[in-house]
This record gives structure tokens, C-alpha cells and sequence, in this order.
């Protein structure tokens, strides 16, 4: 669970050990998959509060550590199961991501006057051990066959995005939601 004194203590030693926060990755996030009309409430529960709320209080802890040098990155790491559903079962997780997309583009304008950037990165699907859990052979197949690159993507592609978005390059970059997925949300039916 987002446990706020968690956050805090984090943030305390932050300061303590640097005196400053440049940049922010909020990358934590769980998912689980039940069909809607079973959705437990506490898996919903869980789900919201380290997706959406644990990624609001870590940004605000590190802009209040960027607010003074008057530059900041936030980054948040949604989905593209938050732009658009993804296959059944996935009601927090969608939800959650969708949230955080919002989530980004609110920070994006509160902080933008004070030199800070807020952008969420849109995963596709990404090899990892959670994908490798979550999505079975049939339905990676599926997935796989909708992304034009025909592939999932990799969590270094990923990390290259946030090193974008991190950039002096992107100074002028705020508020998006930025698709790293290859091409799955600009396709629409595919021939086989």
C-alpha cells in the first residue's frame, strides 16, 4: 500500500543525503485480473492506492524538492491500458493507469510555472516478469498480433523514453501521454 510516512521518510533522506530532487520515475504498480461483474473491491483498493495514490504523493514530495531550484522532471509510467482497454479483467489496472494519466496532466499545469515538466509514458506491452505472470500464451499471442512491430517491447526502450522526457531536450514537453508501444494504439484491424 502507498503508506504516506513511507514516502515522506524517502523524501526526508532525499534532501537530507542530496538537497535537491531533479527527476522522478514513478514506475511502482500492480495489476491482477478478474472478470468485472467479480472485481474484488479490495484488489480495486489496493490497486488505486499504489497506482494512482502512491505516485501523487511521491510527485509532490519531489516537487516540493524541485519548486525551489526551479526545475523539475516528473514521470509517471502509465499504459496504454490507460488510454484504451486491454483485453478482459483488467478493471484497476486500466482504471488506475487511466487515473494516472490525469493524474500527469494536473501536475503538468499546477508545476509548468514552476520549471517543472509532468509527462506519463504509455507502455505497450513490455517483456517483464509481471507480463510473463499476467499474460498467457493465448493472450500474448493476441496482443502480439495487434502491434504493428509485432513484438513486445523491451524495458530498456522504455528507460530511453524517460531519458527523453527526463532531458533538457524536453523542456518544452509537458503534460503528454507518450505511447511506447509499437504502433498497437495507431493500429486498427490488422490483416493476418
Amino acid at each position: 500500500m502507498a503508506s504516506a510516512h513511507s514516502v515522506d521518510a524517502a523524501f526526508a533522506e532525499v534532501e537530507q543525503r542530496h538537497g535537491r530532487c531533479d527527476v522522478l520515475v514513478n514506475c511502482a504498480g500492480v495489476a491482477k485480473t478478474y472478470p468485472f461483474l467479480e472485481f474484488p473491491l479490495d484488489n480495486w483498493q489496493r490497486t488505486m492506492e499504489i497506482n494512482v495514490t502512491g505516485a501523487m504523493l511521491c510527485a509532490q514530495r519531489a516537487a516540493r524538492l524541485m519548486v525551489p531550484r526551479r526545475w523539475g522532471r516528473i514521470i509517471n509510467i502509465a499504459s496504454v491500458a490507460g488510454l484504451r482497454a486491454v483485453g478482459t479483467g483488467r478493471t484497476a489496472y486500466g482504471t488506475s493507469k487511466a487515473a494516472l494519466v490525469a493524474l500527469t496532466r494536473q501536475i503538468a499545469v499546477e508545476l509548468a510555472a514552476d520549471g517543472i515538466t509532468a509527462n506519463a509514458i504509455c507502455p505497450g506491452p513490455v517483456d517483464t516478469p509481471l507480463t510473463r505472470v499476467l499474460h498467457s500464451d493465448q493472450f500474448r499471442s493476441e496482443y502480439t498480433r495487434a502491434i504493428p512491430m509485432s513484438r513486445y517491447g523491451t524495458t530498456e526502450e522504455i528507460a530511453f523514453a524517460a531519458a527523453f522526457l527526463a532531458s533538457d531536450g524536453a523542456s518544452y514537453i509537458t503534460g503528454i501521454a507518450l505511447p511506447v508501444d509499437g504502433g498497437f494504439l495507431a493500429a486498427g484491424a490488422r490483416p493476418d
